[in-house]
């Protein structure tokens, strides 16, 4: 059987994970996400804000983004996307796959300890902006927030120690944004509270981060043939079950296909193509 990574693969992904830089955004994470949990237990009014938040955002950008937006929060839908990087920066798939674990335990632990109420559950519906259905209950933190905020960890882990090179800045900045429009675009809908996508989003990037720490810890068994393919193999069958997915909105819709799309496209390549897993994005 033919090695699927790139040469260097095992040692690359000991060397992706830049302890000096990483650290401070962890502590900012860490002392975020206290500040948050402690306005959310002494029950800090956020209605205001969440307010003036889910009116502009309609005002300044069409309805029909937000919800469209709000998809790449979306676990599944995020991976789909990401599959053609298996080919050309693997170490970024690996590391949301490694991200997984931490984060949907966060997400479920605090959602089912708090069982924080939506503002749909407290507010008049005539008060705010709601795109898509109402959702009520489980509102701490916003799992769509964890799920952006986690990628766009990896992402930067894994350029950051390019931060010299212009496209690395470029791809770290992109990454970051996508994660703020996905959490503002939570409280576009109405489906979340500011104080949970700002909790979604600290308790993401420490999750991203960890699921880089991961790889590196674990780096013979997450650069091996095996794991690749069966990473592909896993969204392959996640693809699929997307096209039985039906979204209301044609927007959506699109965005759901194309990333089924994606993970055919990067079956095909591997496949037809020859094609090799690539790690570090090297040629």
């Amino acid at each position: 059987m033919t090695y699927s990574f790139s040469a260097h693969s095992a040692s690359s992904l000991n060397e992706i994970f830049p302890s000096r830089k990483i650290r401070p955004t962890v502590w900012a994470a860490v002392i975020v996400f206290v500040l948050i949990l402690i306005a959310h237990v002494q029950q800090v009014s956020q209605v205001d804000l969440f307010l003036n938040l889910n009116g502009v955002s309609i005002e300044v950008l069409p309805g029909k983004f937000w919800p469209a937006i709000t998809l790449f929060g979306d676990t599944l839908i995020l991976l789909c996307w990401m599959s053609p990087l298996l080919l050309l920066r693997g170490r970024i798939v690996l590391g949301m796959v490694a991200a997984i674990p931490m984060g949907g335990l966060a997400s479920v632990g605090f959602k089912r300890l708090f069982l924080a109420p939506r503002p749909g559950d407290v507010l008049d519906h005539d008060s705010f902006h709601v795109l898509g259905e109402i959702l009520s209950g489980h509102s701490f933190p916003s799992g769509h927030s964890i799920t952006a905020f986690a990628a766009a960890a990896v992402v930067y882990a894994c350029y950051v120690s390019e931060l010299k090179r212009p496209k690395s800045a470029w791809v770290i900045c992109g990454a970051v944004v996508l994660a703020v429009f996905v959490g503002l675009s939570r409280v576009a809908v109405g489906a979340h509270w500011p104080a949970d996508v700002i909790a979604g989003a600290c308790v993401g990037w420490l999750s991203g981060l960890h699921g880089v720490w991961l790889t590196q810890r674990f780096s013979k068994t997450f650069a091996s043939s095996r794991f690749a393919w069966g990473t592909l193999l896993v969204l392959v069958a996640c693809g699929i079950g997307l096209l039985f997915r039906n979204y209301t909105d044609p927007n959506c819709q699109v965005i759901n296909y194309l990333a089924a799309t994606c993970v055919a496209v990067t079956l095909l390549a591997k496949v037809l193509g020859q094609r090799q897993f690539r790690l570090d994005g090297q040629a």
